[in-house]
C-alpha cells in the first residue's frame, strides 16, 4: 500500500484519522483494488519489462520464415 510518509507515521502512532480502528479499516478498504484491475496492472507491468529488456539488448522480434 502506498501512502505519504505522514500517513505512515500517523498509522504507527495511532494519531490523526487512523486513531480509530473503523477509520483505518475504511482507509485500507479504499486501497484494495478489484482483482480485474490488479491483473491488468500486473500484465501491463510485465509487458513493459519485456519490451524494455528487448530494447536494451537490441533484440528485435523477427517472425520465423516458413521453410
Amino acid at each position: 500500500m502506498r501512502c505519504p510518509k505522514g500517513n505512515l507515521t500517523n498509522l504507527k502512532k495511532g494519531h490523526g484519522k487512523f486513531a480509530q480502528p473503523e477509520k483505518l479499516a475504511k482507509a485500507l478498504q479504499k486501497a484494495i483494488r478489484s482483482p480485474r484491475k490488479r491483473a491488468l496492472a500486473l500484465i501491463a507491468r510485465k509487458l513493459v519489462r519485456v519490451i524494455y529488456t528487448l530494447l536494451s539488448r537490441h533484440q528485435i522480434y523477427q517472425k520465423e520464415e516458413l521453410v
